[in-house]
């Protein structure tokens, strides 16, 4: 049996300490106070080592220099939010996208209320051409393709003009689309019966996307809304995010608050947020 002296490891200490010490970053936050974002996590003081694109280390005392250094001290330093509700039009006219970025947004989820570009893939790609200050995913609009397949009338589809959408939801997701929007308030949308709603969310559902709603009714009709929109969730098995959730009116100020039990249900239905 070979023994290793206690000068080895000692000598490889300090080998792993000079070199740790002599890490070059491109930029240092010291003494910050780090939220990492996961459920349950809390405040600790650690620094965070950055080099390109990739942060190398988090970690209390880190050795090494730096191009920049920024004193965190005082100062939370967190992942950047995610807006999930962001009307994106404007972002080819002002790609930097300051609004966001400087309250901390960097990442935004375009094409809400059934809106949006219908040529996801295209789109994305003048995006990237053009060069934005921040990630920036997309929804197809459910609005968007009907009024494209049917225009603005007030009926169901015929089976041909629902094979049409759902080839256009299809390739959206093919194309990097996050999932499928509905604006079941607006035009065309409000036209649209569950069924239909069910048929193009599973599409999307088969991609793993998400399904947002811009519900039917925010006011008197409130909870039938959220009702609609959670079942649309189960029937196509997709995650919902009700990205209106909103009491109009006096008469339903109190109801606000009664959808949040059905949002922890007593068995397994989707996930709902």
């Amino acid at each position: 049996m070979k023994v290793c002296s206690t000068s080895f490891f000692a000598g490889l200490f300090l080998l792993l300490s000079t070199a740790l010490s002599a890490q070059r970053y491109d930029l240092l936050i010291r003494n910050g106070q780090v939220f990492e974002g996961s459920a349950g996590a809390t405040l600790w003081k650690a620094d965070i080592a950055i080099k390109g694109e990739k942060i190398l280390r988090v970690a209390p005392g880190i050795k090494g220099k730096a191009a920049r250094e920024i004193d965190a001290r005082g100062l939370v330093v967190s992942p950047g939010f995610i807006d999930l509700h962001t009307h994106l039009e404007p972002l080819p006219l002002d790609p930097q996208a300051q609004s966001h970025v400087r309250q901390g947004v960097t990442t935004a989820l375009g094409g809400p209320d059934g809106g949006g570009p219908l040529g996801i893939g295209s789109y994305l790609d003048t995006l990237a051409a053009i060069g934005i200050g921040l990630n920036a995913a997309y929804l197809i609009g459910h609005n968007t393709v009907r009024n494209h397949v049917m225009g603005l009338v007030n009926r169901a589809p015929t089976a041909d003009e629902l094979r049409q959408m759902e080839d256009w939801i299809e390739k959206a997701m093919k194309e990097g689309a996050f999932g499928i929007s509905t604006g079941l308030k607006y035009l065309p949308g409000t036209y649209a019966k569950l069924d239909e709603i069910v048929a193009l969310s599973k599409v999307a559902a088969r991609h793993g996307g998400i399904y947002t709603s811009h519900l039917r009714e925010e006011g008197l009709g409130l909870l039938e809304g959220v009702a609609e929109a959670i079942q649309i969730a189960e029937l196509a098995g997709i995650p919902v995010v009700l990205t209106h959730h909103k009491a109009i009116g006096l008469k339903m100020w109190a109801a606000a608050s009664k959808p949040w039990r059905w949002w922890i249900p007593p068995a397994p239905r989707g996930s709902i947020s």
